[in-house]
């Protein structure tokens, strides 16, 4: 009995976690996406002017760098810093909202963006997962829970009374 009842016990709990999933990545993509959106507000301005000044990104960047300043070097540093995480938020922003929730779990533990999930979490509220996906995610976490207490047993032989080969 205790050999199921721990297994299932870490099943539910499993269950309970995952099927949290699908609102902290609903409120993780709100994030990223806020972010995004003003990342790449930064990025355009930016390009904008370089454009209406008769430059390239790269050329108006390397103005940065040939300046004999360090401020100016640092904010070139800076500027490409911006282009780069624009770059990169875009493609997750995208990969997020255009997936299933699996395709959601897989992006965030693929490329999870590690200051966005802990601003996320440290305001994260729990919500009851009264959809398809959030029933899936309990079902995956349930199974991943049990299997991971009871896989043990699995392969364990039963001993036979009186057999001592078994033993």
């Amino acid at each position: 009995m205790f050999k199921n009842f721990l297994p299932i016990l870490m099943g539910l709990t499993m269950a309970g976690g995952l099927s949290q999933f699908p609102e902290f990545s609903q409120q993780y993509t709100q994030r990223v996406g806020g972010a995004y959106f003003e990342i790449r507000e930064l990025a355009t301005d930016f390009r904008d002017d370089a454009a209406s000044n008769g430059k390239t990104v790269e050329q108006a960047i390397g103005e940065y760098y040939s300046a004999e300043s360090q401020f100016f070097h640092d904010r070139g540093a800076r500027i490409e810093t911006v282009i780069e995480r624009e770059d990169y938020l875009a493609q997750h922003y995208n990969a997020l909202t255009l997936g299933s929730g699996f395709d959601q779990l897989l992006e965030f533990a693929r490329s999870r963006d590690l200051q966005i999930a802990s601003d996320t979490l440290g305001i994260y509220k729990p919500a009851l997962p009264l959809t398809l996906v959030g029933g899936a995610h309990a079902g995956l976490g349930f199974v991943m829970g049990f299997l991971l207490l009871r896989f043990p047993f699995l392969f364990r032989r039963k001993r036979k009374k009186g057999n001592p080969a078994l033993a």
